[in-house]
C-alpha cells in the first residue's frame, strides 16, 4: 500500500494525493525531472505547486459529481496559501520518486556508515 499526502482545504474537505505511475509520468513530463520539480515547488512557483497537486489527485476526485476543475484547484490552493501547500507538494514528489514509499535515511544518503 502506498503512502499518501492529505491536504485539507477549508470548506472543501481533505484531498488525498496518491502516488501512481501516472503521477510520476506527469510530473516528469511537466518539469523534466524530479529535481526540477522540487526546485520549482520549493521556490514557491504557484503553477508548479498546482501542477504537482493536480498530478496527485485520484481520477475519482477529478470525475466526482461535485465537479473538478484545475481553475477551482488553483483557487483552493491560493485561498489556503500556497506557502502552506508547498511542503505537502514536496512530500508528494518524494513519495512518487520512491515508488509510493517514504524515503528512509539510506534512501536520502543522510545515514553515515559506521566502521
Amino acid at each position: 500500500m502506498f503512502e499518501t499526502v492529505k491536504i485539507e482545504f477549508p470548506g472543501e474537505g481533505v484531498f488525498e494525493l496518491v502516488p501512481s505511475l501516472d503521477a510520476v509520468e506527469l510530473i516528469n513530463e511537466t518539469f523534466g525531472d524530479f529535481n526540477r520539480a522540487i526546485e520549482a515547488v520549493g521556490s514557491l512557483n504557484f503553477n508548479a505547486i498546482v501542477d504537482v497537486v493536480d498530478a496527485g489527485l485520484e481520477k475519482k476526485i477529478k470525475n466526482s459529481a461535485k465537479g473538478y476543475s484545475k481553475a477551482g484547484l488553483k483557487e483552493s490552493i491560493y485561498a489556503k496559501g500556497f506557502m502552506e501547500v508547498m511542503p505537502d507538494a514536496i512530500e508528494f514528489i518524494m513519495l512518487c520518486a520512491n515508488g509510493g514509499k517514504k524515503p528512509t535515511e539510506e534512501d536520502d544518503g543522510s545515514k553515515k556508515k559506521t566502521e
